[in-house]
């Protein structure tokens, strides 16, 4: 199971909802889950999280720089056939404190090698080319060091995950989708970048993504939950 959360700057250790954020987590042998714009609880927020799991799960290992963190559990039962874990960060916002750019955790699990990057790409909804670089400098650069080489995460893992605020957008201004917004599901192939950029194998080939069937994150009123327009 992958979680990604994206904590908008606020102060979330209080607020969790671990059922909501873990719903059947017993069905599953390996839990990661990484944080964007997260402030300065992000261990409170993973130790109340791992209070929660411990009975089930061991934690593997908590990676954190700026405002991204990534924390990953193993059951226990497998715990015991778990070795060689790495962990590693990459930063690519300007002022180099973490707000952009990726976090990893690799670990070996019965000799089948995983990798865990979260990740903050560049937003805006125009800046398409920007994100891809950065998606691709993160993962080039990421990697864990040899006696000799850097070695990219893809180049020694068996099952490679990706996840995080990619912050790709649909091709349409929200008062042009608005209308739409309860097909959204119905218009991945036409309209989301993500899905375009890896349909004509501009980025992430070989990965593979499952099916998206939750509404766009728009922002929504506090009491109506109705959708909000907060940037065209």
């Amino acid at each position: 199971m992958t979680v990604s959360w994206n904590h908008a700057r606020e102060q979330q250790t209080q607020n969790i909802f671990v059922d909501k954020l873990f719903p059947d987590y017993r069905n599953y042998n390996i839990i990661a889950f990484g944080g964007q714009e997260c402030g300065s609880e992000q261990v409170e927020e993973v130790r109340y999280i791992e209070s929660y799991l411990q009975h089930e799960f061991d934690m593997v290992e908590m990676v954190g720089k700026g405002e991204m963190f990534l924390v990953v559990f193993v059951k226990k039962e497998d715990a015991l056939f778990m070795r060689d874990v790495e962990k590693n960060y990459i930063v690519k916002d300007l002022i180099g404190y973490g707000w952009k750019g990726g976090v990893m955790i690799q670990f070996s699990l019965y000799d089948i090698v995983f990798s865990f990057i979260n990740c903050h790409l560049e937003s805006g909804q125009k800046v398409i080319q920007d994100r891809m670089n950065m998606a691709r400098d993160v993962l080039r650069e990421i990697g864990l060091f040899s006696e000799q080489e850097m070695i990219e995460p893809d180049a020694v893992s068996d099952m490679s995950y990706f996840i995080g605020d990619l912050n790709f957008r649909l091709n349409s201004t929200y008062r042009e989708h608005a209308p739409n917004v309860e097909r959204s599901a119905q218009l991945i192939e036409k309209l989301d970048q993500l899905h375009l950029l890896r349909k004509s194998e501009e980025i992430f080939p070989d990965y593979e993504e499952n099916e998206i069937t939750f509404l766009p994150t728009y922002k929504r009123q506090t009491h109506t939950n109705e959708f909000v327009n907060k940037k065209d």
